[in-house]
């Protein structure tokens, strides 16, 4: 009864051999066969036949093993094995085609997407956002299920650059609208269906999963018609895959971005070399070297989102490779319970803060922290379990010295409930690498004012004397251009003015001649000027005697926020102000427009670090305040130490 009947025949001649001689290839021998259940379906088994001698007399004894789970566990590993070897051969044909074939490499990912979820058809498509800033769908490889001539045409027309999709009152809307992955195994009754147009082939299942990275949702893969329906492990299973369309789509964004700020550059250089010749010879040579600049960021964030994107893809082993993972991760790692007790730690951990793994069990994850950041323990509020933030403070190693890193909260389900991983990182060179950038950059800007006013604004200004020459000989010949020429002169002054303005918003000289209150005070007039909003400047009269570092960081962190407020916020008033509490510096820049947001910071901008660490490599502090009366404020904190309170004096590191 437990024999299928393809095994049957075999078996019966078997045991007849048996009968007749005593002997048989398959006695104390393991052999794995297919068995029979009572309802009649097979499943793999292994089957050991010993021959056994009761009362004089041979027995058989047959021990059977059901193999299911075995084979189950063989084919998922191989089915991820395949999956990662897929994974890595469109990395490199990625890495090496790069934009110029993208849509091959795109066509390659939607096949993948295919194959290893089982799916009838699907597309890839990026997510962008309309003048509403409403989100929509931009594909860049799509299932042909054309239908008829029509559809054919039209999908020919727009296979190249991409078919868009905008009512968000779909299944796959559904996804772009909630940022979480859509699984709909009904389609025809699911709520949020939008309906098929006349003659689409039939939709039996669904399967849309947003891409994120760095909380922001940048592209979607969808796909249909799996047989049995989809489910959230399977998305488990592809998630190598999709971090991959997620590295791949975002240096595709980088590759465009940057194409369109070459020909916003090149009109802009082609304008000012009509307009004046010299001065587009400077801004040229000024945008090249910006350029550079950005090239170089790019493709050094590029090289970190690959080893980011590698080490997240060697995470997604199975559980038995899970030990060898965590002790070998690149990053030091932490594993402790919902109370913030640590359970685990890697070897990373102890190189990093020098307690071994075992010294570290049963203590708290803060002992990791400085002391001045114990209260308030983010393990216990969990302000850092939320996706993709990676927040920067100090750590502590076991000798009590203090570095900075990036730490990130996540939490892991385990067969013993839910625990916390917290993954560490020193950023220490990075944070060496930004302050050297605001350096350069200072220093940049003040190469190219003194350029500006010594060399264009010279020149100019012989201009402006040879038109005024020439407009007093044309007068006292009474000729009717005479009036054009003294026009001309008006106009060469005010452009000597703007040249003049705009150096001394690079390099302000009231630095230098008044200290940062009339710097501060210079920047708000200009300011006002430029932008046409209100700009107040409130400043202290007995101010503590600053440094020339000190001064300039100061004024630049005021000068990068106030713009900020105004190009980002679209602020109408800004209060720069100036004033000392007891043992500290404090200098403010509030404004009255959108409130600032977290998600800014963590999307990467530099404006929000270089200001960070200009505070920081003169000794200060940096803090963003937002207000339920719609007013952000920017907040450097400068230390005066009780020993140098008596002078005035700063310190700074």
């Amino acid at each position: 009864v437990i024999i299928p009947p393809s095994y049957r025949e075999a078996h019966e001649r078997g045991h007849r051999h048996l009968i007749q001689t005593g002997e048989a290839r398959v006695l104390n021998r393991r052999i794995e066969l297919s068995a029979l259940r009572h309802d009649g379906t097979e499943f793999p088994v292994e089957l050991t036949i010993a021959k056994v001698m009761v009362g004089g007399k041979a027995q058989f004894s047959a021990f059977i093993r059901d193999l299911s789970e075995l084979k189950k566990s063989e084919s998922k590993l191989a089915r991820a094995s395949d999956l990662l070897r897929a994974v890595e051969r469109l990395q490199s044909g990625y890495i090496s085609r790069g934009k110029i074939d993208a849509a091959e490499t795109f066509e390659n990912l939607l096949q993948l997407l295919l194959k290893f979820t089982g799916s009838e058809y699907g597309f890839v498509a990026e997510v962008l956002r309309d003048e509403q800033g409403q989100p929509y769908l931009k594909t860049h490889a799509i299932t042909n299920i054309s239908w008829n001539e029509e559809m054919r045409a039209f999908y020919e027309k727009h296979k190249a650059t991409g078919l868009e999709f905008r009512n968000l009152k779909t299944l796959f809307g559904a996804a772009l609208v909630t940022g979480e992955t859509v699984i709909s195994n009904s389609p025809a009754t699911d709520p949020r269906r939008g309906g098929l147009p006349p003659g689409h082939p039939p939709m039996n299942s669904f399967l849309g999963v947003p891409i994120k990275q760095g909380g922001e949702m940048i592209a979607m893969v969808g796909v249909s018609n799996r047989p049995g329906g989809y489910d959230l492990a399977l998305v488990g299973e592809i998630e190598p895959l999709l971090s991959t369309y997620a590295t791949i789509i975002r240096g595709f964004q980088f590759t465009k971005q940057k194409e369109a700020d070459q020909h916003r550059i090149e009109a802009l250089n082609s304008d000012l070399e009509v307009r004046a010749g010299e001065l587009a010879a400077a801004l040229e040579e000024n945008s090249r070297v910006e350029r550079e600049r950005l090239e170089a960021l790019q493709e050094h964030s590029a090289t970190l989102e690959r080893r980011v994107a590698e080490r997240t893809a060697e995470l997604e082993h199975s559980k038995r490779q899970f030990q060898d993972l965590f002790e070998f991760a690149p990053d030091a790692l932490v594993m402790a319970d919902p109370e913030g007790v640590i359970q685990m730690a890697n070897h990373q951990a102890e190189r990093m803060f020098g307690w071994t793994p075992a010294e570290l069990l049963g203590q708290s994850l803060e002992v990791l922290l400085p002391t001045a950041l114990q209260a308030g323990s983010p393990v216990k509020n969990g302000r850092f379990l939320e996706a993709g933030e990676k927040p920067s403070l100090p750590g502590r190693r076991k000798d009590g010295s203090e570095f900075p890193l990036e730490m990130s909260l996540s939490p892991v389900q385990t067969e013993g409930g839910t625990l916390l991983a917290a993954a560490m990182r020193d950023v220490s060179e990075r944070i060496q690498l930004e302050q050297e950038l605001a350096r350069i950059s200072s220093h940049e800007q003040e190469r190219i004012a003194h350029e500006l006013h010594d060399h264009l604004g010279a020149y100019l200004a012989g201009i402006a004397f040879r038109f005024k020459s020439l407009a007093e000989t044309l007068e006292r010949r009474a000729v009717p251009e005479a009036t054009t020429a003294q026009q001309l002169v008006g106009l060469v002054n005010d452009g000597i003015d703007l040249v003049r303005n705009f150096a001394r918003l690079l390099a302000p000289v009231d630095l230098e001649a008044g200290g940062l209150a009339a710097g501060l005070s210079q920047l708000g007039k200009e300011m006002e000027t430029a932008f046409r909003i209100e700009c107040r400047v409130e400043v202290e009269p007995a101010l503590p005697p600053l440094t020339p570092e000190q001064s300039m960081q100061l004024y630049r962190i005021a000068q990068e926020a106030t713009r900020n407020a105004i190009q980002h916020g679209k602020a109408l008033l800004v209060i720069i102000s100036v004033r000392c509490e007891p043992n500290s510096l404090i200098l403010m820049i509030s404004n009255d427009g959108k409130p600032w947001s977290p998600d800014l910071e963590r999307a990467g901008g530099m404006g929000l670090r270089i200001m960070r660490h200009r505070a920081v490599s003169i000794g200060g502090t940096f803090t963003i305040q937002s207000d339920s009366a719609d007013c952000t404020s920017v907040i450097c904190r400068l230390p005066l130490f009780p020993a140098d309170a008596a002078t005035g004096n700063l310190k700074s590191d």
